[in-house]
């Protein structure tokens, strides 16, 4: 159970920021939402010192948030740079 609300934890950020970066292209919806997921659980786990299974800390979900959102905001910047959105200087020309 405790996995199943981490994996939600972190697919629910993915995709609130997939809804907020409003990405150019569809098909990094998916890869928000995965990397939101992944990190909360590995997060949640490293955190959490006892079975998944049965529940989880209150500190668990809020490393889980925490790294997905990092990790998001990370992506996110990540394919901005590569795209050449996040560059100022690009626009101005």
């Amino acid at each position: 159970m405790g996995l199943l609300l981490l994996l939600l934890v972190g697919a629910v950020f993915g995709w609130l920021a997939s809804i907020m970066t409003q990405p150019a292209e569809s098909g990094d919806d998916p890869v928000l939402i995965a990397s939101g997921a992944v990190s909360a659980v590995v997060a949640g786990l490293a955190v959490y010192d006892g079975s998944a299974m049965t529940g989880l800390s209150p500190q668990a979900f809020i490393a889980a948030a925490l790294a997905s959102a990092i990790v998001i905001a990370s992506v996110v910047s990540i394919r901005r740079t590569w795209d050449g959105t996040g560059d100022d200087r690009s626009r101005n020309r």
